[in-house]
């Protein structure tokens, strides 16, 4: 597995003021330079609150650049020149610029308490028309200060399937909305299917009135990766995020990030990511940044943790949770397996920013998490098995097994560039597939517009196999008729108007 160069942003706070200087092992270390955010900080929670609208905004248009998208990108413009002045810009280029073939650098924040609150995920990088989570050679990492003796220790080595416990509470309260726990464990049964009749992954689940009891039960076996979906809430007298788990009569039991910390450790340290999908996983509520769930468990030792900064919808937590534990399962470090996850949202939904939702908190060393102790002489299987999938076309299936085996081998053969194919025939076919879903709503303008950008990127004849042009001409072609027919009605030409 190729090391990533990680490249160290710290930023620091002094008397209301910030700095950023970059260290790196290959650059050496810059001086401090000013950092001056493009807002006050006071208001950062608007900001927030302006994100997560356009997101929500992004979700309810297709096909179009809409306003929203344009904004997310102005925003991280300004975050990004605010982040990189002249000096520390010029070090991260010769950086990228630098990386081998496979090689890729791990942009890692050390941030104040102040601001964490921000959405880092959306820097963009207008130079080169990009947002950095998005880059297939760089990665994004939340990178917290933790003393020397609690930092992990290195990849978890194991034999057989990674174990996978999905623990699901929606606690009985007028206080909280009931989640719908049947519809999240179906979405993410679904998403791992593949993953378990491969024998990759194992799929416990944890639900109903005890769940810390049977979560204490359930560790006392191998545990590689802890999914949480539940409620979360904010302890007013502690300051603290809370995880609402269901006591034994089935009402909330708030769990905070020390106690789950306790039943982490209390058995070898074999959970390697914690992934948080509930409210306050990610982000300090109000000003207070030790209310993090996500943050707060990596700094008391779990090796990583992914957590939402903002609501994410299911289908898009479904698509982020096969990607990643895919990914993980075939030995990819946590980082690169989340950016994996997140190029799936693009290339299923253009213009979707739901990708900048996960944060990544980790302080693992390489980040590889999980290693299988025969991963090696795994490779050769999995590549004939992925050459044959692409050579008959099966893009999804093959697009998983290079996925596989470039995570065991970035340099393997053509892996890489055959992946790339093997994704971009994915995400054409998924496109088609919303274009016949625009069909059933019977709008045929979006439908003509979506596919001259589907033509547009394939660089072979498209193959319409739906007729989706013909029907779309057609339905053109009539409303053109019944507005020369009503033009001509409204000049009592009922010659003309008639026939048409």
């Amino acid at each position: 597995m190729t090391q990533p160069y990680d490249f160290d942003l710290y930023i620091t706070a002094s008397d209301a003021a910030y700095s950023v200087q970059a260290r790196s092992a290959r650059g050496g270390e810059s001086p401090p330079q000013p950092l001056a955010l493009p807002f006050d900080p006071a208001r950062l929670p608007d900001k927030r609150r302006d994100v997560a609208e356009w997101i929500k905004a992004v979700r309810n248009t297709r096909l179009r650049g809409p306003e929203e998208l344009r904004a997310a990108r102005a925003f991280g413009t300004t975050l990004f020149d605010a982040l990189f002045p002249a000096e520390l810009l010029a070090a991260f280029r010769t950086g990228r610029s630098s990386l081998a073939p496979g090689e890729r650098l791990r942009l890692r924040l050390r941030l104040p308490p102040a601001l964490v609150m921000l959405p880092w995920e959306l820097l963009y990088d207008q130079t080169y028309d990009q947002f950095l989570a998005l880059a297939s050679d760089l990665t994004l990492v939340r990178y917290p200060e933790m003393p020397a003796a609690d930092r992990p220790s290195g990849p978890l080595r194991i034999d057989g399937p990674v174990q996978i416990v999905a623990v699901l509470a929606s606690p009985q309260s007028d206080d909280y909305p009931p989640l719908r726990l049947d519809r999240e464990l179906s979405r993410l049964e679904l998403a791992l299917k593949r993953l378990r009749d491969q024998n990759r992954v194992q799929l416990d689940v944890i639900r109903g009135p005890g769940t810390l009891d049977q979560l204490r039960e359930r560790l006392r076996r191998p545990t590689h990766i802890l999914h949480i979906l539940s409620h979360g809430d904010l302890n007013r007298e502690t300051g603290e995020g809370e995880l609402l788990f269901e006591d034994a009569d089935g009402a909330a039991e708030p769990i905070n990030a020390d106690l789950l910390r306790v039943y982490l450790e209390r058995w070898h340290g074999q959970v390697q990511l914690v992934t948080l999908n509930a409210c306050l996983g990610a982000l300090p509520v109000g000003d207070d940044p030790s209310s993090s769930v996500g943050l707060a468990l990596v700094r008391s030792g779990a090796p990583a943790v992914v957590a939402m900064q903002f609501e994410i919808m299911e289908d898009v937590a479904a698509e982020l949770t096969r990607v990643l534990y895919a990914e993980l399962a075939a030995g990819a470090p946590v980082d690169r397996a989340l950016s994996e996850a997140r190029l799936e949202i693009p290339r299923r939904h253009r213009t979707r920013l739901d990708w900048a939702i996960p944060v990544l908190f980790s302080r693992a060393e390489t980040g590889v998490l999980i290693e299988k102790k025969s991963q090696s002489a795994d490779v050769s299987q999995l590549w004939l098995q992925a050459l044959d999938a692409y050579l008959t076309q099966r893009w999804e299936e093959a697009a998983d097994l290079l996925g596989q085996v470039a995570a065991l081998d970035p340099d393997h053969q053509d892996v890489q560039q055959r992946l790339t194919e093997a994704r971009r025939q994915v995400g054409l076919a998924e496109f088609y597939a919303a274009l016949c879903a625009l069909r059933e709503d019977d709008k045929w303008q979006a439908v003509l517009s979506g596919l001259d950008e589907w033509e547009r990127q394939k660089p072979d004849p498209p193959d319409d196999p739906q007729g989706l042009r013909a029907w779309a001409e057609g339905r053109k072609r009539r409303e053109e008729r019944f507005a020369a027919a009503l033009a001509a009605a409204e000049r009592n030409a009922w010659a003309e108007a008639i026939p048409a």
